[in-house]
C-alpha cells in the first residue's frame, strides 16, 4: 500500500527544530504539552489547532512512560506547511496490533476490561484521540524500539474521522554491521 499523498508533501517540507524533551515520569507529559502548545502558537495556528497539538504531545509523552519506561519527544515546526511535527521515540516493545491499539477502549492486545482501567492508569483512548487530531501518523518500529511521528496543523478533521496511519519497519540496530 502506498503512503498517503499528504505524507509525501509533509516529509518534504522544511522543519525547524522547536525542542526536545526527555520523558521519564508521568508528569513530563505536561511539559511536553506546554512545549508543543508554545510551538503551535508561535507558528500561528488557531487556538483549536494549538489545543490539538497540546493534547497530542501529552498523549504521546504519557504513552512513553506507561508503555516503554520513557523516551523522548522531539518537536519540529514548518512555517511553509503550517504544521507541527511530534516525534515520540522509545526503546520499548513494538506495538503488537496497530489497528487494535488505535481502537478506543483497547490496548494493542485487545479490549481493556473495566477492572484493569485503574491499574493501567488510562482507558485506552490516547492513540485513538491522536488519530482523530493528526493529519497523518507514521509508526516506525523494530525490536529496538519505535518512533511515532504525528503531523498536526490547522486542518480540523470531521468528528469521528481518523487520519491515515502508516506503519514502517524501523531501523533494527542488531541488523547493522
Amino acid at each position: 500500500m502506498s503512503d498517503p499523498p499528504a505524507l509525501s508533501m509533509l516529509e518534504r517540507a522544511p522543519f525547524e527544530a522547536a525542542g526536545v524533551l526527555r520523558v521519564q515520569a508521568e508528569s513530563d507529559r505536561f511539559a511536553a504539552a506546554a512545549l508543543a502548545r508554545a510551538a503551535a502558537k508561535r507558528l500561528g495556528l488557531s487556538s483549536r489547532a494549538c489545543e490539538a497539538v497540546q493534547i497530542a504531545a501529552c498523549e504521546l509523552a504519557g504513552n512513553l512512560v506507561r508503555h516503554a519506561g520513557g523516551g523522548s519527544v522531539e518537536l519540529g515546526v514548518s512555517a511553509e506547511a503550517s504544521v507541527v511535527r511530534l516525534c515520540a521515540s522509545d526503546r520499548g516493545p513494538p506495538i503488537h496490533d496497530v489497528e487494535m491499539a488505535f481502537a478506543d477502549g483497547s490496548t494493542d492486545r485487545g479490549p481493556i476490561l473495566p477492572e484493569e482501567v485503574f491499574r493501567r492508569r488510562g482507558i485506552g483512548a490516547g492513540l485513538g484521540a491522536l488519530r482523530r487530531l493528526a493529519l497523518v501518523l507514521v509508526i516506525a518500529q523494530s525490536r529496538q524500539g519505535k518512533v511515532i511521528t504525528a503531523y498536526l496543523g490547522q486542518e480540523v478533521r470531521p468528528e469521528g474521522v481518523g487520519c491515515p496511519v502508516v506503519v514502517r519497519a524501523g531501523r533494527d540496530d542488531s541488523a547493522e554491521g
